[in-house]
């Protein structure tokens, strides 16, 4: 196994550990773990979504990343979720919201920067995450140790309004 990915799986352990010290949400607003980003000229053409980045403190390496956006004319929200290496795969993850809603969510790959999901998010799915004040990703590292990280959801829902428009 090459060193740098020996490096991140034990950075990733590290961190499963130590999630609420060592690891916080990016974001520009201090009252929103959520941002705003955007590709291309401002008007019609330009392409917008919304992120939640968990970083870790002293390196600023990303642990987490959720990217919520709509297609043009379309209702249905896609997510792009990016966990870190290290998970067992084969379980896949589960995202919970205020420790009562959860959906499963299967990855699809993994690339040196992460593992990648790709998910749906109804109306329905939506709304939860809206009305929620923060969601937990859960899984199992590759050794089977259950890890958890957390999405915080404040200013979720201001995003959401404004990508809706």
């Amino acid at each position: 196994m090459k060193k740098s990915l020996k490096f991140s799986m034990l950075l990733f352990l590290i961190l499963c550990a130590a999630v609420p010290d060592a690891v916080r949400a990016q974001a520009a607003d201090p009252a929103s773990a959520w941002v705003k980003r955007c590709e291309g000229a401002a008007g019609a053409g330009q392409v917008c979504e919304m992120v939640y980045r968990l970083v870790e403190q002293n390196t600023q390496s990303r642990v987490l990343e959720l990217a919520i956006g709509f297609a043009p004319q379309n209702q249905t929200a896609r997510a792009v979720l990016i966990a870190p290496l290290g998970v067992e795969l084969g379980q896949g993850f589960t995202i919970t919201v205020d420790g009562k809603d959860s959906m499963a969510v299967k990855p699809r790959y993994c690339l040196s920067d992460g593992c990648y999901a790709f998910l749906l998010m109804p109306p329905d799915v939506l709304a939860v995450f809206k009305n929620g004040k923060e969601a937990v990703l859960s899984f199992n590292t590759f050794d089977g140790q259950p890890a958890q990280l957390p999405i915080a959801l404040d200013g979720y829902a201001t995003l959401l309004a404004e990508l809706q428009k």
